[in-house]
């Protein structure tokens, strides 16, 4: 599975949400990964699953990509043969777990520059996502009632002050009502109108 998008719309946490929900085990990698990494890691979790975030260096791989066709597809006997062959090393293992890769990469432009991504795509369930902003908002407002259900009255400030027409340019993200709802927590309503308007600010510069 790979899910593409803006970051800060909640790729990562209602994945990881529905996992932690349904008590399904995980090994997470977030980072940097090597294609050495990659084949380690596959390995050593052969049978769960892996979810890569924000790891999109292996998507410029040519080793890692074709590591991850091997992981991704059965030959003719219905396993998924993984193998890492060089002049001193000859080492393989059947995958048989899940892997998901979260990232903020263009999958659609990627995938027409290096035909090694196209068929990994091929391969996997791909979700690229692309919100106008007022979907971005319905999204943000969705996980802000999930991570505080039981403060309405943070939430509202924080949601209605990012809406603002004066901000239509500030880019939004899940990120910057943390940020906001932090603030809220901080400092108190009393103080909030004035720090978020920094905040906002910053976040305009960015």
């Amino acid at each position: 599975l790979v899910i593409a998008g803006p970051g800060g719309i909640g790729k990562s946490f209602e994945v990881f949400e529905y996992l932690e929900k349904h008590g399904h085990p995980f090994k997470l990698v977030k980072g940097y990964s090597s294609p050495r990494a990659l084949f380690n890691t596959l390995r050593n979790n052969a049978d769960s699953t892996v979810i890569f975030d924000d790891c999109d260096a292996i998507w410029e791989a040519p080793e890692s990509l074709n590591i991850l066709k091997s992981a991704m597809e059965t030959n003719r006997k219905g396993k998924r043969i993984v193998c890492w062959n060089l002049a001193d090393q000859d080492e393989e293992f059947e995958f048989n777990g899940q892997v998901v890769f979260l990232s903020n990469k263009d999958f659609f432009k990627a995938a027409q520059k290096n035909k090694h991504i196209a068929a990994v795509l091929t391969r996997v369930l791909f979700v690229q996502i692309t919100n106008n902003a007022e979907q971005v908002m319905r999204r943000i407002e969705h996980v802000a009632a999930k991570q505080h259900p039981n403060n309405a009255e943070m939430r509202k400030a924080c949601l209605e002050f990012m809406k603002q027409e004066k901000y239509t340019r500030v880019s939004k993200s899940i990120r910057l009502y943390e940020h906001l709802a932090n603030i809220f927590i901080k400092f108190g309503k009393e103080k909030f109108e004035l720090l978020a308007k920094e905040t906002m600010r910053g976040a305009r510069l960015n």
